[in-house]
């Protein structure tokens, strides 16, 4: 992609804009008790809603990115989306700040809400409407979103069909070389069409 030197500076602005977007967002949570920082773990809890039509019993798990790749072999934690698709993930103190990736997949137990005026095809029990519950059985199913990090103690991340293009757009952009400003940069472009 080439870009003159306005379309960069514009670029690079939109994403810092966004960076601090998500620090402010990421930053909001809970006021303080009275523990000290030695008393309390920095702990980090990842929570959201997997909606593409909220999806209930899907499993969310979050991924690290380390040196561009997703460690699929080590999931920082997962957590199993409410009946009305929220998940909690708590991230272990290990964490070190790397961007991640969390993913929901279904074992074809979960139910999602049909979220089309049209309706969404047919099950055995008849039409699927606008609204109805309906079982998630393609075991190929999987949205993604990903941030640059979550170094606060309460982040919000909801997974979409945005933050699904926003993903794969981030993982396109540096197949083997993802970094956070990739990812930073991905939501943005996608944001900035809606």
């Amino acid at each position: 992609m080439i870009m003159n030197g306005q379309s960069a500076i514009v670029l690079v602005a939109k994403s810092a804009t966004l960076i601090f977007s998500m620090a402010v967002v990421s930053g909001c949570g809970g006021g303080g008790g009275g523990s000290s920082a030695a008393d309390t773990p920095n702990t980090t809890s990842i929570s959201g809603t997997a909606d593409k039509g909220i999806i209930a019993g899907g499993t969310v798990t979050a991924y690290p990115v380390v040196n561009g790749l997703v460690e699929r072999a080590n999931p920082l934690g997962s957590d199993t989306t409410d009946v009305n698709g929220e998940y909690v993930i708590a991230i272990p103190d290990s964490y070190n700040g790397e961007p991640l990736v969390l993913e929901i997949t279904t074992d074809g137990s979960a139910m999602m809400k049909c979220d089309l005026p049209s309706g969404c095809g047919v099950s055995a029990s008849g039409p699927i409407a606008f609204g109805d519950d309906y079982a998630l059985t393609d075991p190929s199913f999987v949205l993604q979103a990903m941030i640059p990090s979550a170094l606060s103690s309460a982040v919000a991340v909801n997974i979409t069909p945005l933050t699904n293009i926003a993903a794969a757009l981030a993982q396109e952009i540096l197949s083997s070389d993802l970094e956070a400003s990739q990812i930073a940069l991905a939501n943005s472009q996608v944001a900035d069409r809606f």
